[in-house]
């Protein structure tokens, strides 16, 4: 991912939205996390945000057990059967909430230092983009107003679409004036 403001005033802004959701017992934990998962999973966080990135966190996510490789599915008419994950799911779940602490991180970096707005880019490439992430870049999103949507819908889409959902790519930066 190519996170533009990804330095170390965002990564304190991230961590400090972490610490929030730790505080209020919202972080969110996939359910594709195995128990060693869930109880790695705070830590590895923190640490990718400290020191690392979205690629570092999902080869942790991949090691040791950390994520299912099967769940239990239902047909249409109800019948239970094990299916296997898709196998880059380790990548979707870290790839997902680094850039959403991100997205954070930046709001409340940009609410701190009096930018009015940040910009949609699209972070990651993807192979099929959809219209609705399309028609956001290059758009001018208020940093309150996302921030506030973000931390109202964690583990969920958000009301702005922001970012645009599992392996969207979308995330934000500051405007290239206030560019590091």
């Amino acid at each position: 991912m190519n996170l533009v403001n990804l330095d170390e005033t965002t990564r304190r802004y991230m961590l400090e939205e972490i610490e929030l959701d730790t505080t209020e017992g919202k972080l969110y934990y996939s359910k594709r996390l195995t128990a060693k998962g869930r109880s790695d999973y705070e830590g590895a966080l923190r640490e990718a945000v400290q020191n690392h990135d979205a690629d570092w966190l999902a080869d942790q996510l991949n090691r040791e057990g950390r994520m299912h490789g099967v769940e239990v599915a239902r047909s249409k008419r109800g019948r239970v059967y094990p299916k296997r994950t898709p196998s880059g799911d380790h990548l979707t779940v870290a790839y997902g909430e680094f850039n959403r602490f991100y997205i954070r991180g930046l709001c409340a970096r940009a609410i701190a230092e009096g930018i009015d707005h940040l910009i949609v880019y699209r972070a990651r490439e993807v192979r099929v983009a959809r219209r609705r992430s399309m028609a956001k870049l290059g758009s001018h999103v208020d940093p309150q107003n996302l921030l506030d949507d973000l931390r109202e819908n964690i583990g969920r889409a958000t009301r702005l679409g922001i970012p645009g959902g599992p392996n969207s790519g979308i995330s934000v930066k500051l405007p290239e004036r206030n560019s590091q």
